[in-house]
């Protein structure tokens, strides 16, 4: 494993992000940030699984670390999120988020850090238009 933080994303309430779906089990994934800028998820062996989305194509996420950017969106069981939606909730956890060493960015601006779910059931920074629908 890199050197870095590692934050958990689940449904338990105690989770680094916490996502309120019944798909997503109690500790769903592991979201890696490396002292070198770089970020990576991690299945914690949920029952619905972990996904990677990037330009159109699935890639499946098992108990081995997968690189991500911050365009991917990540499905953890049916709840989908951004991984600048990740950086954004963790934005007051990780406050260096957008000075990765070695010249990488994490997050270039984020000005919220806490999330809602929208009308339509994506997530979404509290007080933001929704990715998805746009409302």
């Amino acid at each position: 494993m890199k050197e870095g933080k590692t934050f958990t994303i689940g449904r338990d309430p105690r989770c680094d992000i916490a996502v309120a779906d019944d798909s997503v089990s109690r500790v769903h994934a592991e979201f890696l940030c490396g002292d070198d800028g770089s970020m990576t998820v991690r299945d914690r062996g949920s029952r619905n699984g972990t996904r990677v989305l990037r330009k159109g194509a699935t890639k499946p996420v098992a108990e081995m670390e997968v690189e991500v950017c911050f365009t991917d969106t990540l499905q953890f069981g049916g709840a989908s999120l951004t991984v600048g939606e990740i950086l954004t909730g963790l934005r007051g956890r990780l406050p260096e988020a957008g000075n990765g060493a070695g010249g990488r960015v994490w997050a270039a601006s984020v000005a919220e850090t806490r999330m809602e779910r929208c009308a339509c059931g994506s997530i979404k920074p509290v007080h933001q238009r929704c990715p998805e629908c746009q409302a």
